[in-house]
């Protein structure tokens, strides 16, 4: 696969990129609004995963699929 050959930005051009880039985070926007229940949730899904056997399965074979994926 080729790459287009990158040209400098105006400087509007790259505030826009920058903003675009700074709003992608929503779910990370979402914790730093509800820490409480960030942290909450992240107990909760952590207990459940690791009770459950099924769910751990899983959980790793799609971070093992993701991780093959990166790797491409």
């Amino acid at each position: 696969m080729e790459r287009k050959a990158t040209q400098p930005l105006n400087p509007e051009d790259a505030k826009a990129r920058l903003r675009a880039a700074a709003t992608g985070g929503q779910a990370l926007s979402w914790v730093r609004n509800y820490p409480k229940e960030g942290v909450l949730a992240a107990f909760i899904l952590g207990f459940i995963i690791g009770t459950s056997s099924i769910a751990s399965k899983a959980l790793a074979s799609g971070l093992v699929a993701l991780l093959k994926r990166s790797r491409l």
